[in-house]
């Protein structure tokens, strides 16, 4: 019996999916010189019934001299002497589970249409049999209006609190690590995502038995039970199931111009920009006020109504650029929708987000903990009471100067104007490069940093946080200097106040907003800022944060911003 170490790519098919429905029927071939063809063609395959549970399919192609190790593995007699690397694929049917893993080899996963696979298959299999106190890698991404990814890698096996990783906004793509004892005769290593990387010295005839190991630990939350990993995934991806359901509600509220929490976001950061296009209406600020001419939210019967989400935004660089970037809509929008699920408790609500395509759901105990924290921190706004004139230039006596004002600038220059309070307000400070604005209004009596930013779209209020966030992280690193020039930010605030800067100031934010209701992954970045600054020593009932009514009648600008 050959022992060899052999390497594995896993994948489970969606219950509703049988193997014919999760075979590509066409795909691009490429050419002599490897250049793909235009024209997509017919995948013929050879069908081997190996035995009643498996089944391999070998995708027909040029000859070549090298046969694939998995040849004589399978135990097929055909041959397999082709011009690129062979691709095949073998399907283990669980009949009593009535379930299907599809064993890749070549480029065999190419085959499978993406729709048919679960997802999150490797990530579950991985994180119930690895030790959490032994990680190797982590895929980290951190949903939001901009999704983040990153990559990290230990040189020694380590557990999570080594890896810049935050349980309250970060979510784990795909991980690696050193496997528990009792499952070291199934693996030698493992890496999941989607799909299940393995090492093993499995053979043929034992991978039915594998294959229904496998699908309990995908099945497991063994995970929960290891003290370094209970805590991860609190925002998780929702089922193909749940995003169709999701899509379309989501479709339906857009039709009915319900944009209560629906935003427009950049896909991707783009350095030169001139405007957004949607059918014939060119914008210059994304906004879901860009919908308001398109008729083309309206369901078309002869196609899957989510199918009008794929519809794209032209991005242009310039304004005669003749090729723009196009962005499907679907991945440009941010969004929260809410389903009710049926447990065996009765309807349990679960709410999700979408954000750059994906849509993700929150726990409900995390769900309930955030929505019952951050009811501490709201108060009544303390400034003035609304926001309006966003269009109307005004003219404002400051310092003795005539300034011209206009939406968040107006507001703070009205609010400055009373006693105690100082506007900060675009008086920036250079510092390692970047222009850093300490607050935009403070008020001197209470000690109070406010930040004030209008929520016209989710990625302003990330910007709100963080504009607190690096405020005080710099005024406390300055604290502890030395010397005055080291402390360009405290003399920045004597040259406006002529006094020093207090400590244990007071950081409130001011939204604009007249909805009192933030979005969910906006909730759970603020209470990420409120862990960094509570981490900094700032006091908790020092961070606070309130509306300010929204009484602009904003319409799209119909020319580039200057």
């Amino acid at each position: 019996m050959n022992t060899r170490i052999k390497k594995f790519n896993i994948r489970l098919l969606k219950p509703n999916f049988t193997i014919d429905t999760s075979l590509k029927k066409t795909k691009k071939y490429k050419n002599t010189n490897g250049i793909p063809s235009d024209n997509a063609q017919e995948i013929k395959f050879e069908k081997k019934e190996l035995n009643d549970n498996l089944i391999a399919y070998i995708e027909e192609a040029p000859q070549h001299e090298t046969e694939p190790w998995w040849k004589n593995y399978l135990g097929i007699d055909i041959s397999m002497k082709q011009k690129f690397a062979p691709s095949c694929l073998l399907f283990v049917t669980l009949k009593d589970e009535k379930r299907i893993l599809a064993y890749s080899f070549g480029y065999g996963h190419t085959l499978l249409k993406s729709e048919a696979l679960e997802d999150n298959f490797g990530l579950n299999v991985t994180l119930n049999i690895i030790d959490g106190e032994k990680l190797k890698s982590l895929c980290i991404s951190s949903p939001s209006e901009n999704t983040k990814q990153k990559l990290e890698t230990s040189s020694i096996f380590t557990d999570l609190n080594s890896y810049d990783f935050s349980e309250n906004k970060d979510f784990i793509e795909k991980l690696s690590g050193a496997i528990k004892e009792e499952y070291k005769d199934w693996f030698s290593s493992s890496t999941g995502k989607d799909s299940l990387s393995i090492k093993t010295k499995i053979q043929k005839d034992e991978l039915v038995d594998f294959s229904k190991k496998l699908l309990k630990r995908f099945e497991s939350e063994d995970y929960k039970k290891d003290d370094y990993l209970k805590n991860i995934n609190k925002v998780g991806k929702a089922t193909s199931s749940e995003e169709t359901q999701l899509f379309n509600k989501l479709l339906a509220r857009l039709q009915q111009r319900d944009f209560q929490n629906v935003f427009l976001a950049d896909y991707e950061i783009i350095q030169d920009f001139y405007s957004y296009k949607l059918g014939k209406t060119e914008v210059y600020n994304l906004d879901t006020d860009i919908f308001e001419k398109e008729t083309f939210l309206q369901n078309n019967p002869k196609k899957n109504p989510i199918s009008v989400l794929d519809k794209t935004i032209k991005v242009k660089t310039s304004e005669d650029d003749t090729h723009p970037i196009t962005w499907p809509i679907k991945k440009c929008l941010v969004a929260e929708e809410i389903l009710d699920k049926k447990n065996s408790k009765g309807e349990n609500k679960k709410k999700f987000f979408l954000s750059k395509g994906k849509w993700y759901f929150i726990e409900k105990e995390y769900l309930e903990e955030i929505e019952e924290n951050i009811k501490n921190f709201e108060i009544k706004n303390p400034l003035g009471d609304y926001l309006d004139k966003y269009n109307t230039e005004t003219k404002i006596k400051k310092d003795g100067k005539s300034i011209t004002e206009k939406c968040e600038g107006l507001y703070n220059l009205i609010n400055s104007n009373e006693e105690g309070n100082f506007l900060f307000d675009k008086k920036t400070v250079p510092i390692k490069g970047k222009e850093i604005e300490l607050c935009d209004i403070y008020n001197k009596e209470k000690n109070i940093f406010f930040h004030i930013k209008r929520k016209n779209h989710s990625a302003s209020l990330s910007h709100l946080w963080n504009q607190g966030l690096v405020s005080e992280q710099i005024a406390t690193i300055e604290e502890s200097s030395k010397t005055t020039s080291e402390k360009p930010l405290h003399a920045k605030f004597k040259s406006i106040t002529n006094f020093d800067l207090k400590p244990e100031r007071k950081i409130y934010f001011g939204i604009v907003s007249n909805s009192k209701k933030l979005p969910i992954f906006s909730e759970i970045s603020f209470m990420n800022t409120i862990y960094v600054l509570k981490a900094m020593s700032c006091k908790e009932e020092n961070i606070k944060y309130f509306y300010i009514e929204d009484l602009t009648k904003e319409k799209l600008p119909t020319k580039p911003l200057s």
